[in-house]
């Protein structure tokens, strides 16, 4: 059997799981059930019977994710659909009148984005040692008249713009737990 396949394009930055999910939630209704993505935004669904169905995310890491957590989610009823750099997609029939929740309590969706911070944090620190090591070979590998403004610009230009970018997710995702917390006050 051949299953059609419907690709869409949509960026999301990681502290807008809320509106990811919604969206999702959406194409469902529209009988588009998501398959998989990619880190650049590309969504691919299976076209299929309009649905309404819950989607939500969490992040745990692969090597976090064992059988236990897995099993956790699926014993609540939840269907694992998809995962792409620690960000965990699951899906459930929606309820009439009632809200799906993976996570019932602020403490637990806080956690959630602790962890994704973590990850980030961790993730953001490779960028620009990453780009200040090739910022350097790159100095140490050419004539030096030719490319070490370029590579100088390239190491401070990595480090700065990573630095910049794991601020900014930080600053987002404190503040995402900041409205959390505030909500359950």
């Amino acid at each position: 059997m051949n299953e059609h396949l419907v690709t869409k394009f949509k960026f999301y930055r990681v502290w807008q799981d809320d509106k990811k999910e919604q969206w999702l939630q959406g194409m469902a209704l529209q009988g588009l059930h998501l398959a998989d993505m990619n880190r650049f935004g590309c969504y691919r669904f299976r076209q299929g019977q309009p649905a309404n169905v819950t989607y939500r995310l969490d992040f745990a890491r692969a090597r976090d994710a064992d059988g236990a957590y897995f099993q956790l989610f699926e014993d609540a009823g939840w269907q694992h659909v998809t995962a792409l750099m620690g960000c965990q997609i699951w899906r459930k029939a929606a309820r009439a009148g009632q809200t799906q929740e993976i996570f019932t309590d602020v403490e637990s969706k806080v956690q959630k984005f602790q962890r994704l911070s973590t990850f980030l944090t961790s993730a953001f620190v490779l960028l620009p040692v990453g780009a200040a090591l090739a910022g350097w070979l790159m100095m140490r590998a050419a004539p030096p008249a030719t490319f070490d403004s370029f590579g100088g610009g390239f190491m401070v230009g990595g480090v700065g713009g990573g630095l910049l970018m794991l601020g900014m997710a930080r600053f987002q995702i404190a503040r995402r737990i900041g409205q959390l917390r505030g909500a359950a006050n």
